[in-house]
């Protein structure tokens, strides 16, 4: 697993919260970022995933990347998507704003919506670096509050379902 990214010169193609089904009651954030080889290319070459992470023996908190041959894993339940501003944003930018934020250093609280803040504070650092439109974080906050899981509609097709989160920032609902 890599620990930086911020000499990346391949190119951003989207930026994504991803929610994961971690129980039948707690979900877990984390950004995704889909990138291209160089601004020509019109195929996704693959992507980063990173996340904060806590360690079962230590209970320390671990920030993490992946680097995947694919856009986006088959095994979350929403993705909410931010347009990189531009057609030729460098994948390591994102990486520097996560660590001049000190997000890759980001301590979990024991409320458990940590996970959940961090991915809130991705977005807003994002925003504001103009990286992805004004009005991100916003547009995100909301997801934030609710338990997402899977379901199937009317036509078997599985899509995301929603109930209100009992726990926001450690706050009950």
């Amino acid at each position: 697993m890599m620990t930086d990214f911020g000499s990346d010169i391949r190119v951003v193609h989207l930026i994504q919260a991803v929610c994961h089904m971690y129980n039948d009651n707690y979900n877990h954030w984390s950004l995704n970022i889909q990138f291209k080889d160089n601004a020509t290319n019109t195929t996704v070459a693959g992507s980063l995933r990173c996340h904060m992470t806590v360690d079962a023996e230590t209970g320390d908190t671990i920030y993490g990347i992946v680097a995947n041959a694919y856009a986006i894993t088959n095994n979350c339940v929403l993705t909410v998507d931010f347009p990189p501003t531009s057609s030729n944003l460098p994948v390591g930018y994102i990486s520097q704003v996560i660590r001049h934020n000190n997000l890759h250093r980001f301590e979990y609280s024991s409320e458990g919506s940590g996970c959940r803040h961090w991915i809130y504070l991705a977005i807003q650092h994002l925003e504001a670096a103009g990286y992805i439109a004004a009005g991100s974080a916003e547009q995100l906050w909301p997801y934030l509050h609710s338990f997402w899981h899977s379901a199937a509609d009317n036509m078997g097709v599985m899509q995301p379902r929603s109930r209100p989160s009992k726990l926001i920032y450690g706050l009950s609902q």
